[in-house]
């Protein structure tokens, strides 16, 4: 946090230090700088323009964060939306789970329990089990 006299930024501190030291330097030895035109005043609006750009950058600092919390906030809004839309889509092309490659949908394989048969399905939901028929063998198993 920026305040009149601390730079939370290194750099930009220790400039401002080494214009402290020489600003000290220079009031110690006014009769000897007024030749060349420069005062404690002087150094004083240098390590006034380094606060100012340390505040600034503090300030920008906030706001970015203010605006990540902001963007994290929206991104769960949104990945709600988009999942209700993909479950549409899901439901519209059940019976031609292809026309899900329009929408960017991946259809993942799902292995039988028998091992022998990955068969597409679209609503597919990791931890929920499938009961399928096997029409080969006439008998129901369940999708692992």
């Amino acid at each position: 946090m920026e305040t009149e006299k601390t730079i939370s930024i290194k750099y930009l501190s220790n400039l401002a230090s080494g214009f402290e030291g020489i600003k000290e330097g220079i009031k110690n030895n006014e009769a000897l700088w007024k030749n060349f035109n420069i005062t404690a005043a002087t150094i004083d609006e240098h390590i006034n323009k380094i606060f100012s750009k340390g505040k600034e950058i503090e300030d920008l600092k906030k706001e970015l964060s203010q605006k990540l919390g902001e963007a994290r906030e929206m991104k769960e809004s949104e990945k709600k939306f988009i999942d209700m839309l993909e479950k549409r889509a899901k439901g519209i092309h059940a019976d031609d789970e292809n026309k899900l490659n329009d929408y960017g949908i991946i259809v993942s394989p799902v292995k039988t329990s028998h091992g022998k048969k990955d068969i597409l399905c679209a609503n597919a939901v990791p931890g929920t089990k499938i009961i399928l028929h096997d029409e080969e063998r006439g008998k129901n198993f369940k999708a692992a």
